[in-house]
């Protein structure tokens, strides 16, 4: 088995050089590829059909198709390739309704505290992040959702490993809207994101 023989992609690619350059020199070797790349639909029950619409006076269909995507960060440690952070995200294009067209749902992301050095996991999994999201902005992609919602408990904590160490720290609801606003913060400066905002005052503030 060998990361590296996994097949490559341009966003794989994209993101592993970012994440290069942001390791200090003699770090071990990286490999970002998709593991999951596959066309999807979400079923819109009659409820949200009655209830919502796609634009002025455009009902919602029955089902919205969307590419359901894995992204895995994997590093070599001691002879074996180690997944350290993996992210699942969900990209509705130029074909789906008004409501979703153009926009990217980051469903889940998970790590392990294995990379290498161990003071860079945090600027490696921001990184890895920054770069999807100018990569995705790159193809035409005008808006990234986010969900901020950690779990309570180390017992709860298995998004999509389904264990971690028992030295493995979660982060609490404060802190993880604080790690997810510096990413927001960074791309900003860079010129990724031009704004940032919340459910609340985006779609229910004004009503």
């Amino acid at each position: 088995y060998s990361a590296e023989k996994l097949p490559r992609s341009d966003v794989g690619d994209y993101v592993e050089r970012c994440v290069q350059s942001v390791l200090p020199a003699g770090a071990p070797p990286i490999a970002v590829r998709f593991v999951s790349n596959c066309q999807k639909a979400t079923s819109i029950p009659p409820p949200m059909q009655a209830t919502f619409c796609a634009a002025p006076g455009v009902d919602l269909p029955r089902s919205i198709l969307y590419t359901s995507k894995a992204l895995c960060l994997f590093q070599l440690i001691d002879g074996a390739w180690v997944m350290s952070f993996m992210l699942y995200t969900y990209e509705y294009g130029d074909d789906a309704p008004a409501c979703n067209r153009g926009r990217v749902y980051l469903s889940y992301l998970d790590s392990v505290p294995y990379i290498q050095p161990y003071t860079c996991r945090s600027v490696v999994y921001k990184t890895v992040l920054a770069a999807y999201f100018d990569w995705v902005r790159r193809r035409g992609f005008s808006t990234v959702h986010l969900w901020s919602a950690p779990a309570s408990t180390l017992r709860e904590f298995a998004y999509i490993c389904w264990c971690h160490p028992q030295h493995h720290a979660t982060l609490d609801q404060p802190a993880l809207r604080q790690w997810y606003s510096d990413i927001a913060g960074q791309c900003q400066l860079r010129g990724i994101v031009s704004a940032v905002t919340d459910l609340y005052a985006s779609s229910f503030r004004a009503l």
